[in-house]
């Protein structure tokens, strides 16, 4: 490539995941290549190399050890013994003494010294007559190509700065938390979807994320300047004078509005007639309560545990479990807080679950949580500790049901932890998350079993309309205001209007201000969303009267095409 091409602008389109216009020197990033650091060390280095050996060594092991929580002992008993095989490896002092030899006495790197203390133990095995540790290399090449990503990952981490805009293949969950910490300006990924989770994360912690962008990791060079926008769906390499002036523009204008943002949020919410419909916030990180604390006035509509598990550390425990718990309950005060159990599985948490053909259509959520009663009840027993200390209502959503029997085995293990703590049996209520076909579809006899339901519009979208939400080969296809979607919707709002049970709605359709009107119009019970999309939703629904909704959500309902909805939200302004 020449140098010609740092001077001349090219344009790339891509699916915005969150909000924002930034530009900054990019940082490549890419994890699914294990080249070894063949540089020599100086004698100085020694012990810095040494312990980022013994970091990742722990980490793995944290990370087996969350898999074999998730494992059943009775049907899994051969996945036991690999994961316990490649724990005990891992702990195995010879090793760990070779690796730290290969590093001090060879001045190898921390991912060369495992690479080469591996090769000693693989061929090892492979000389041996044994068929059980001949079968057992395989398991071996798994382990080193594991720390030696983790080490690497720590390497690239290291060199990313303050306002860079990463550059990758593809973005997961755990990255954009890394990558908030470190403060970089924005990520730009060739794969992915608005609905994944990593898109829900870059959302709450505020990144400029553009995803499906093709291309992008092929054209560009670590230090080129892009440019993230949004608002246009677009990213260019080699920005004009023009594109950054814009930037600052808007910089300034986020500025202004941002130093307001936690008062706006905290207002509450009443449209022109003066009908009040609460607008909460969906939780996804600790950070987001520090953030916004005593403003989430209305309450938390969603609070995500399952990237409670992601964010361990080897110092990681239960009890930290429980300080979120008890900070998210200090941060409603008297409004509601509706916490969903773990929802593990598709493209949550990929590295506590096996692989599987169809992630998205397997073993995820309910599922996951009725074959792992030990990290359900865990779970149930800190909510019901801090219900008690603080007391404190809090709604339990359980996640991707698709049959009533699941409900009834939760119901039962939740009954049975209320009778161990009968000090929160007054404080716990239960429902469901409404995000598959057949249950919107059965929603009158689903509202029989529980007090309440959520509505999860990402998952719901993806299995009415059969486009994985992380595939940006099928992006085009998933569309949240789908005439379809909107009968399924509508009709579990209307069924919770028959037993005068609430209907909530807390997926990425409530953070687009025209759809909440139109949910509103339905009759919607609350909206639960980013809080950064809480104001210009709340904006919005200022103009309008609950009539005025109901005239509109009536249109909707008549629409049998995208056009002719695209049509009706075009004319709300």
């Amino acid at each position: 490539m020449t140098d010609d091409h740092k001077y001349v602008p090219k344009y790339f389109t891509g699916t915005p995941a969150s909000y924002g216009l930034v530009s900054g020197p990019a940082f490549i990033y890419v994890t699914d290549e294990l080249i070894l650091n063949n540089t020599e060390i100086s004698p100085s280095q020694i012990r810095d190399q040494q312990k980022q050996a013994e970091s990742a060594f722990r980490i793995l092991d944290l990370q087996l050890r969350k898999l074999l929580d998730l494992t059943n002992d009775e049907t899994e008993s051969e996945a036991n013994e690999i994961i316990n095989f490649q724990r005990d490896i891992l702990k195995d002092p010879d090793l760990i003494a070779s690796v730290n030899s290969f590093v001090r006495s060879d001045y190898q790197t921390a991912d060369k010294a495992v690479h080469s203390a591996f090769r000693k133990y693989i061929d090892r095995l492979a000389s041996s007559p044994s068929h059980y540790f001949k079968d057992r290399i395989v398991d071996l090449r798994d382990i080193r190509d594991r720390l030696i990503q983790i080490i690497q990952q720590k390497y690239l981490l290291q060199d990313v700065q303050e306002k860079d805009i990463v550059v990758c293949r593809e973005v997961t969950p755990g990255d954009i938390l890394l990558f908030s910490r470190k403060k970089v300006g924005g990520i730009i990924s060739e794969q992915g979807g608005i609905t994944s989770h990593a898109a829900i994360i870059a959302k709450s912690v505020g990144i400029p994320l553009m995803m499906s962008v093709k291309g992008i990791t092929e054209s560009v060079q670590s230090r080129d300047v892009v440019l993230i926008d949004c608002d246009n769906s677009q990213v260019i390499l080699n920005p004009e004078e023009k594109n950054l002036s814009a930037e600052k523009d808007y910089k300034k204008s986020k500025n202004e509005s941002a130093s307001d943002l936690p008062d706006r949020i905290s207002r509450p919410t009443k449209m022109a007639c003066g009908y009040h419909i609460p607008i909460m916030a969906n939780i996804e990180l600790v950070e987001e309560l520090d953030m916004f604390g005593s403003k989430l006035t209305e309450g938390i509509g969603l609070l995500r545990t399952e990237s409670f598990i992601m964010n361990k550390t080897d110092n990681g425990s239960s009890d930290d479990d429980y300080t979120i718990y008890e900070k998210a309950i200090k941060s409603v005060d008297d409004a509601p807080l509706n916490i969903r159990l773990y929802d593990i599985g598709g493209d949550k948490l990929p590295g506590f679950t096996k692989a599987e053909p169809n992630p998205f259509l397997g073993w995820r959520g309910v599922r996951l949580l009725l074959d792992r009663k030990s990290l359900l009840i865990s779970q149930l027993d800190l909510i019901f500790d801090a219900a008690i200390n603080h007391q404190k209502k809090i709604q339990l959503i359980i996640p991707m049901v698709t049959n009533k029997d699941d409900v009834t085995e939760i119901k039962g293990i939740v009954h049975e932890r209320l009778a161990l703590k009968p000090e929160a049996v007054d404080l716990i209520s239960v429902g469901i998350m409404v995000e598959v076909p057949a249950v919107a579809i059965l929603a009158d006899y689903y509202l029989e079993q529980v007090e309440f339901v959520t509505i999860g519009t990402n998952d719901l979208t993806q299995y009415t309309l059969a486009a994985d939400r992380t595939n940006s080969l099928v992006q085009h296809y998933f569309n949240q205001v789908h005439p379809a979607v909107w009968y399924l919707i509508n009709r579990t709002i209307e069924a919770g209007k028959r037993v005068n049970k609430p209907v909530a709605l807390c997926g990425e359709l409530a953070s687009n201000p025209k759809a909440a009107l139109i949910l509103v119009g339905m009759g919607i019970s609350s909206l639960s969303m980013s809080p950064a999309a809480i104001p210009e939703v709340k904006t919005l629904l200022l103009r309008y009267t609950k009539a005025d909704a109901e005239k509109i959500a009536k249109e909707i309902l008549k629409c049998t095409s995208e056009k002719e909805i695209n049509i009706i939200l075009e004319s709300i302004n």
